[in-house]
């Protein structure tokens, strides 16, 4: 009786885990992009009326963006199952046919992030979108080296215990 009392416990304390961990690094990456945002304004020293359509194009181009972050993941998933089934079940055409999928996924990105940088001119001078273009770059460095950094600091903590 008491097996089953804790396995019970179990099933419903970790989902519920999970979902609040979810929660969090949806959150989590809520209050990056408006730090994001917030750096960004700075950084372009945009005005009121450059600010409400930027943003508006460019929150539009990062839904889109996600989209197609979501479809790449989807298709390299399906090229890992192809890989991890081993050669009983490989096949030349099926992986061609995955690798055409993956290309053309990742050429229609590279088309949405050109075409979004060419919108951009009705709105923005090209200097601005010469720093906008840096900026990315740099705040997705800045952002890596701090993930990195807590891991580090994290990996030093549970050494330590």
């Amino acid at each position: 009786m008491k097996k089953i009392f804790f396995l019970l416990i179990i099933l419903i304390v970790i989902p519920s885990f999970a979902q609040m961990h979810m929660q969090m690094q949806e959150k989590q990456r809520e209050r990056i992009e408006q730090l994001k945002k917030i750096k960004l304004m700075e950084a372009l020293s945009l005005s009121e009326e450059e600010s409400i359509r930027f943003f508006s194009r460019y929150n539009d181009f990062h839904s889109k963006v996600k989209d197609f972050q979501l479809k790449k993941e989807k298709a390299i998933d399906e090229i890992q199952r192809l890989v991890q089934d081993g050669d009983k079940n490989f096949s030349d055409q099926k992986c061609d046919e995955l690798l055409k999928k993956l290309i053309s996924i990742e050429q229609q990105s590279d088309k949405l992030k050109s075409d979004f940088v060419k919108s951009l001119e009705d709105i923005l001078p090209k200097f601005k979108i010469a720093k906008l273009i840096v900026f990315e770059r740099e705040f997705a460095r800045e952002l890596n080296e701090l993930i990195m950094s807590r891991r580090r600091m994290m990996r030093g903590k549970s050494f330590q215990e």
